[in-house]
């Protein structure tokens, strides 16, 4: 049998974290709000472009690995 102070018999103590809320995470949280725009794709955008402004300049310069009709949601939201 396993002696106490063996590995996995040692009490840690943790202090509980609040769960940190990255630009992505709350660019994406913005991004749902446009109609057709869902969670995951939401997210995915989110990871690729950090701020609306990089969004947009790629939207205008046409290089945007999105699919075609969420391209299109988002040019029509951005007037573009």
């Amino acid at each position: 049998m396993a002696d106490r102070d063996e590995v996995g018999y040692k009490k840690v103590e943790s202090e509980a974290s609040e769960p940190r809320i990255t630009i992505s995470e709350d660019w994406s949280k913005e991004l749902v709000k446009i109609k057709g725009i869902g969670d995951k794709t939401a997210k995915d955008i989110g990871t690729m472009f950090k701020s609306e402004d990089e969004l947009i300049d790629a939207l205008n310069s046409g290089k945007v690995a999105l699919r075609d009709d969420h391209v299109e949601i988002l040019e029509d939201y951005f007037d573009i």
